[in-house]
């Protein structure tokens, strides 16, 4: 079973708090109430993972990864030791890549579509 890790901060800084608690059973005041800290670290499980759905912008942001990133992923490309972390850098490099291709506003199928044929 894959486990991923995320400080407090993060989660709350990719807007997961509520579902976060709602799947771990807390309270959503335990950081405020002192409970819990910022920087402490959450592990969730594959199961989890299902229940978040990814924005559009993040979804097209991991194909274009899966498709165009041409790094060593051992050493050369972080993307696999930040899993669903968006606020680190390679995700925010792509995320932004994902965000200017919306902006064209080509219908995002289309743009998979596009995506899928011109890397294979």
């Amino acid at each position: 079973m894959t486990r991923t890790t995320l400080t407090v901060k993060q989660i709350h800084e990719l807007g997961l708090w509520e579902k976060v608690c709602e799947y771990k059973g807390w309270d959503t005041w335990i950081l405020n109430e002192g409970k819990i800290e910022e920087d402490e670290l959450v592990e969730f499980d594959s199961e989890f993972k299902k229940e978040i759905k990814l924005t559009e912008e993040q979804e097209l942001a991991e194909l274009l990864h899966s498709k165009l990133c041409t790094w060593n992923h051992t050493d050369g490309c972080a993307w696999y030791y930040h899993t669903n972390d968006w606020t680190e850098r390679t995700h925010k490099r792509y995320l932004a890549k994902a965000n200017k291709l919306l902006e064209t506003e080509v219908y995002i199928e289309d743009i998979k579509k596009v995506i899928e044929i011109i890397s294979n």
